[in-house]
């Protein structure tokens, strides 16, 4: 049995027809840490282990919808918390003429930012100190470094010490950070603590000035940890992964019997187009403060 955990954040998604406030515009959600759980989840044979989403939404009609459509997915959503008065963040997808896309965002209030506040952080270091391996991408960072930097950090300390694997996708998004600088200096902390690294050499060039992506794993490898993995890298043939004199290039793998054929390449592109239909959940979601769903 293998328990993964993926940590970040999950919007409601506005999708704009051609039409601004026309007939075809449709409610839906995503996100980039939501999506990798949702492929761990159907690529992990079912008596496997299991996948959970870390979490904080609203206690609105939104994020009970959003709770529900990840239980039909098969998510363990008991590290989901509920807080009082809070709301999902939103994002309006407009599509023009060319078929190009255009993001606006409304998250700087939401839920998601709370959640290492009110002792929560500690909370989840136990909690996920069961886990063998916690993803977590660099919009995950940035919507928690604000508030919750150093909580942040020593969660993941806490978590190597526990044995628990930390996989980071650093998915730079510049929009949510201040500066290039702040964010270069958080991916090095959260780096240093990675087990698993899923670079994009587009994104870090910017930040880091490297040269190429030979230059970029170099960089990542110097950071530390006991293996680094250059899945986006290797797979794009950019640059093979290769093993340094002190650290391996690829993991070890999991066992066989709570593996699938291949691993799992998170994506950015919502896979949600609207919540599926079914049976509300029997149990429902705990709604005051500091209490996950159930």
């Amino acid at each position: 049995m293998v328990n993964l955990a993926c940590m970040g954040e999950c919007m409601i998604e506005l999708n704009v027809g051609a039409e601004v406030f026309g007939a075809a515009t449709r409610l839906a959600f995503g996100g980039d840490s939501l999506n990798t759980a949702v492929y761990m989840r159907r690529a992990l044979a079912a008596d496997a282990g299991r996948v959970a989403y870390v979490t904080a939404l609203g206690d609105d009609a939104y994020s009970a919808k959003m709770i529900e459509a990840w239980r039909l997915e098969g998510l363990d959503d008991r590290l989901v918390y509920r807080l009082p008065g809070c709301l999902p963040g939103l994002y309006a997808i407009q599509t023009d003429s060319a078929g190009e896309r255009s993001f606006d965002y409304w998250r700087e209030d939401a839920a998601a930012r709370r959640l290492l506040d009110d002792g929560r952080a500690a909370d989840l270091a136990d909690a996920l100190a069961e886990f063998d391996l916690l993803y977590l991408s660099g919009i995950t960072v940035a919507i928690l470094w604000d508030r919750a930097g150093p909580a942040l950090l020593d969660l993941l300390g806490r978590l190597r010490t526990a044995g628990t694997r930390v996989a980071f996708d650093s998915n730079h998004r510049p929009r949510l950070w201040p500066d290039g600088e702040t964010a270069a200096v958080a991916y090095r902390q959260i780096g240093e603590l990675a087990d698993v690294a899923l670079p994009t050499f587009g994104d870090e060039q910017p930040l880091f000035g490297d040269a190429d992506p030979a230059d970029a794993a170099r960089r990542w490898l110097d950071w530390g940890g006991p293996w680094k993995w250059w899945s986006r890298m290797a797979r794009r043939r950019r640059w093979p992964a290769r093993p340094t004199a002190s650290r391996r290039s690829r993991p070890p793998p999991f066992p066989a019997s709570s593996t699938r054929r291949r691993p799992v390449i998170p994506s950015t592109a919502p896979i949600w187009r609207g919540a599926r239909r079914g049976k509300p959940s029997k149990t429902p979601s705990r709604r005051h403060t500091g209490s996950p769903a159930r």
